[in-house]
Formats: C-alpha cells, sequence, structure tokens
C-alpha cells in the first residue's frame, strides 16, 4: 500500500466491541493507526456517533456500509445483548452472503470456541488472547498484520474482479438476465468510484475521506440569457476579479444538493477553487452509499486528462461502466448510417431517372433498397440489444463530468460540448452533470439547467474550517480554538475575511495557521506565507533543487496576479 492510496480502495472498517473494554480498543486503535493514514481503511466505531442521531439506527447502517468488521471478543463482548445479539449476528449474516469479511480478535479468555463466529480466522496468531501475551505491542502488530492481509485480500478481489460478464445476445431481451447485468454494472461503478474518487489530499500532505471536509455547496440559479451576448456586451458584464458572468442574474441560493436531485440535465460553473469538483465527488460518493440518485449508475469523467483529439463521451462512458461493447456498438452504428446514406442515394437516382431508363436497372435498385432497409432493421435489433443501448433507452445513466474548463485543446474542448449536447438529446431521460469554470462555456446545451457555486456563507466558513483541522488530527476543541484564530484575524480586515469565501483559499489559511501558528494580518504576506509553504512541501516531495530561485519574479506580481497564481496551483 502507498502513501497517497491512489490505487487502494479505503475500506470500511467497523469495530463492534463492549465499553467495558474500552481501553484495549483504544489501544487497538492506535496500532490501527498506520493502516488508516495510509488510506487503507475508514475506522467507525459507536463514539463516532454526533449528539441527536439514534444510535442503533447509525450503528445497523454502519454494518451494512462496512467492509471488514472487527468483533473484540471478551467476556464482556459475549454477555453484551448488543454486541453478540445485534452486531455479530447481523455481521456474520452479511458474511454468509458473501457481502463482508469478519475477524474475531480475542482480547481476553472467554468461551468463544461455540459461538457462530468459530469457525472464522481469529486473531492473534492462535487465537491466544492479547492479556496474556507477554509483549502486548507485539500481540497488537500480530493482530494488525492480519488485518493488512484481510485488506490486501478485500482489494485485490476489487482489482482483479472481471469487468462486466457480458448477456449472449439471443437472451438480451430477457428482462431477469438484464437486471441482473445492471447489478454488476452498478456494484462494479461503485467500487471504482470508492475506490478513485472517495478521497482528497488537503494542502498539509494529510489525505482524507471526501465527506470528512464536505460542506454543503450553495447554488446561485442563473438565467441561460446570461450567456446570449456579444463579445463586446461580455466584456462589459464580466466581473474580472470574481471571475464571473451576468451579476444581475443570480436570482435564488438553493443548496446543492437539492439543486442536483431536481435537475436531470445541470451544468456547475464557478471561479477557480470554488469547490466544483469536491461537490461532484461528494455527489458521487452519496450516489455509492445510496443517498444520491440510487437507481442510476454512476460514471465519474476527469475531462482534465483528456489529449486524444479521437476521444469519443460515449466510449468513454462504455469504459467506466465496465462494458467495453465499444466497438461493437460504434460499428453497428457506422454501418446504419451508411446503408441508409446508400438508400437515400439510390432513391434520388431513381427519382431522376427518365422514363426510358432500363426497368431492369430500376428494378434492381429497387431490390437493393429493400435489402438495405432488410440489414438497416436487423442491425437496429442487434443496436438494442447491446447492454449500452438499452441502459441509455432506459435512462439509467448518471454522467458525472468534471472539469470542462481543464481541457487543454481548444477543438478538444468544443468537441465535448458538442457530444455532450447530442448525447443528452439522443438519450434525454439520463441524467448530466458538468462542471466548468464559469467564463469557458461559451453557451449552455439546450435542456440544461445553468447554476453557480456560491461564495461560502459564514456558517459554512466556521465548519469548514473546524472540519479541515479535525481531519487533520486535533481534537475538536483545538478545532474550535483554531476557528477562533481566524475569527478574530479576519473580524476587521476586509480584505482578509474576503477570502474565506473561496474553499481553496480558505484552506491556505488553514494551512498557514496550522504552519506558523498564527495568521498573517497583511494579505500580501499571507499569499507570499501560502506560496513559499506549498513550494517547499512539493519541493520536499519531488525533490527539486533550487526552487526557491523564482521568488524574484514572485516580488514582481502585483496582489491579483499572486490570487490568481494561488487559485491555480493549489486547487485540485
Amino acid at each position: 500500500m502507498n502513501q497517497s492510496g491512489s490505487s487502494t480502495i479505503p475500506l470500511k472498517l467497523f469495530i463492534s466491541y463492549s465499553k467495558c473494554d474500552d481501553d484495549l480498543r483504544e489501544e487497538l486503535e492506535v496500532h490501527l493507526s498506520s493502516l488508516e493514514r495510509e488510506g487503507a481503511i475508514e475506522p467507525w466505531q459507536n463514539r463516532n456517533i454526533e449528539a441527536g442521531e439514534e444510535w442503533s439506527v447509525e450503528i445497523r447502517k454502519q454494518i451494512e456500509a462496512a467492509n471488514i468488521i472487527l468483533l473484540l471478543i471478551t467476556p464482556h463482548f459475549i454477555a453484551s445483548r448488543n454486541c453478540y445479539d445485534e452486531e455479530m449476528h447481523r455481521a456474520m449474516g452479511r458474511h454468509t452472503n458473501g457481502a463482508v469479511r469478519v475477524i474475531p480478535i480475542i482480547l481476553k479468555p472467554c468461551d468463544w470456541e461455540h459461538s457462530p463466529f468459530q469457525k472464522l480466522l481469529v486473531l492473534p496468531k492462535d487465537g491466544k488472547p492479547i492479556t496474556l501475551w507477554e509483549n502486548q505491542d507485539a500481540a497488537f502488530l500480530d493482530v494488525v498484520k492480519g488485518i493488512r492481509r484481510a485488506i490486501e485480500s478485500v482489494q485485490g478481489q476489487y482489482r482483479s474482479a472481471p469487468f462486466i460478464q457480458k448477456i449472449d445476445g439471443n437472451h438480451a431481451g430477457n428482462t431477469e438476465d438484464f437486471d441482473e447485468l445492471i447489478q454488476q454494472i452498478r456494484e462494479h461503478c461503485r467500487q471504482k468510484i470508492l475506490g478513485q474518487h472517495s478521497r482528497m489530499r488537503l494542502l498539509s500532505g494529510n489525505e482524507i475521506g471526501v465527506g470528512q471536509l464536505y460542506v454543503d455547496v450553495w447554488l446561485l440559479n442563473r438565467s441561460l440569457r446570461t450567456f446570449q451576448v456579444s463579445p463586446n456586451k461580455l466584456l462589459e458584464t464580466f466581473d474580472l476579479r470574481n471571475d464571473r458572468l451576468g451579476l444581475g442574474d443570480r436570482i435564488d441560493r438553493n443548496p446543492g444538493f437539492e439543486v442536483a436531485n431536481e435537475n436531470p440535465k445541470l451544468v456547475i460553473l464557478g471561479k477557480p477553487g470554488s469547490g466544483k469538483t469536491t461537490f461532484l465527488k461528494h455527489l458521487a460518493v452519496d450516489w455509492c452509499n445510496r443517498k444520491f440518485q440510487p437507481n442510476q449508475i454512476a460514471v465519474l469523467i476527469e475531462l482534465r486528462s483528456l489529449k486524444d483529439e479521437k476521444w469519443d463521451l460515449l466510449n468513454a462512458i462504455d469504459k467506466e461502466l465496465g462494458l467495453e461493447d465499444w466497438i461493437q456498438f460504434e460499428g453497428i452504428k457506422v454501418r446504419i448510417s451508411n446503408l441508409i446514406q446508400q438508400n437515400y442515394e439510390l432513391i434520388n437516382q431513381t427519382k431522376n431517372e427518365d422514363n426510358e431508363d432500363d426497368e431492369a436497372s430500376i428494378s434492381q435498385r429497387k431490390s437493393q433498397i429493400k435489402n438495405n432497409k432488410s440489414q438497416i432493421e436487423e442491425l437496429n435489433r442487434q443496436l438494442e440489444a447491446l447492454p449500452l443501448q438499452r441502459l441509455l433507452k432506459q435512462g439509467k445513466l448518471l454522467a458525472l463530468m468534471d472539469g470542462l474548463d481543464e481541457v487543454p485543446i481548444n477543438a478538444l474542448r468544443s468537441k465535448v460540448q458538442l457530444q455532450v449536447r447530442q448525447i443528452s438529446e439522443n438519450y434525454p431521460n439520463n441524467r448530466f452533470i458538468l462542471t466548468c469554470r464559469t467564463q469557458i462555456m461559451g453557451s449552455i446545451p439546450v435542456g440544461f439547467t445553468s447554476v453557480e457555486v456560491a461564495d461560502f456563507s459564514p456558517k459554512q466558513v466556521e465548519n469548514f474550517v473546524q472540519n479541515w483541522f479535525k481531519a487533520s488530527g486535533v481534537s475538536e476543541q483545538k478545532a474550535k480554538e483554531k476557528w477562533t484564530n481566524i475569527c478574530r484575524a479576519v473580524a476587521n480586515k476586509p480584505d482578509l475575511k474576503e477570502l474565506t469565501v473561496t474553499p481553496v483559499l480558505l484552506s491556505l489559511m488553514c494551512l498557514v495557521l496550522q504552519d506558523e501558528g498564527e495568521i498573517p494580518l497583511n494579505r500580501i504576506w499571507l499569499y507570499r506565507k501560502s506560496i513559499k509553504l506549498l513550494l517547499s512541501k512539493w519541493n520536499a516531495d519531488k525533490q527539486i533543487d533550487d526552487w526557491e530561485m523564482g521568488t524574484d519574479a514572485y516580488r514582481q506580481l502585483d496582489i491579483e496576479d499572486k490570487e490568481a497564481l494561488l487559485l491555480e496551483i493549489s486547487a485540485p
């Protein structure tokens, strides 16, 4: 496993234990911290339940979501109705169905050999209780090694799981078979999203789950006429400082999740670092957890990586779905198009022929037209039988497309926009969400709702700061103190307070506070410290020599250029 976690899926780890054994549970979590830091696991136990939540409901939900469940076995665990009769039996039910890996850990001597989990491989080695080991650290190390092996085994199953088994064309019309295929595709996409998009790296270098830092994004409704302007009018209405268009068209402020739920075709606009990518990834993870459009099948396509001018959106969707139908799908469509064109030409030739033309030639053309029509009908039947076509026709797709503005080639960016419009028109029952930097989007596709990410509200700023520091490993009390520090620093500094409404700049303030212990009261000094911190961290990672050579050039930049530089190098 690597530090970045880019090639591993963070597994949800549920810890079932008796509160009487809290001290041993804490010791185990200390030893598990290396796995958590690597991004291999996301541990959960009942102390994570927040005030006001119904604990029994939350525990059941976490057991259902877990990939691995640890049972901390002691006499108190076996005697506990909640632990033994509820949590353990629910866990074993999921284990029997192959949905979760259950690992019993014997903490203290007790009569566990006749329990439902007695056939499972227990930890530590030979089932010797941890409290009976001469060196308990060695016992916990043995447990962690066993858990690591289980994690690698589960992740290996995800990586080596075969791509979706395609339905035989002769049975594609079978609804039961297709429903089973849909479930396979949905699980394939779920694991892919969890593996690639459920975690993010803070500017501090710590890696966390998307849900640990996310603060709900508010979206501003925009009128479509915002973009129907001449170049001269565009310059008049464009707000250069805030990277915004048509300020007068902002008509309402609504929670982002509600907007995404209510609008099947959505363009999310925003300035750099405003939270567009984080918001889109959070929607994807919410889909994985059946909180957002659970009846759809989500794919997340990062457009910033596009370089091939032959790139095709439907091909990219097909690959994300794991179908590998694209060659056959496209081949059938090309053949249908060629036959239609051929018939068009044959019909025109027949209409333009003189009455004296050879009747045999006319008859031959009519026969060819009829034969072509038969081939078209057969090809259409083959096309409709392909899983990709069926899925699109039934409106099962939830396409999340991030970063149109980051497509490096203008012609390719225009091609992406054209294909989004065409696919949304050809398959109107699917859902499409596209993010883009504000001024890049020349026009909004017909049928799409355009919205813009709003600046953070004061409450969102507070939540973000506290979440940022808690995700970096400090206590809740310390996180509140950090928020107080930032609040005091910006209280009478409008230019600093202005920075807090943008997630990426606010994150930079948190980084400076964490590293320096205070917030510079001068905006230029804040930028300078932020740039230096980011570059020094990159230098440590990349081992780049003489990275400070550019500081003289940096000093020549005005404050707007410095802010733009920060946005570019710190935004994901």
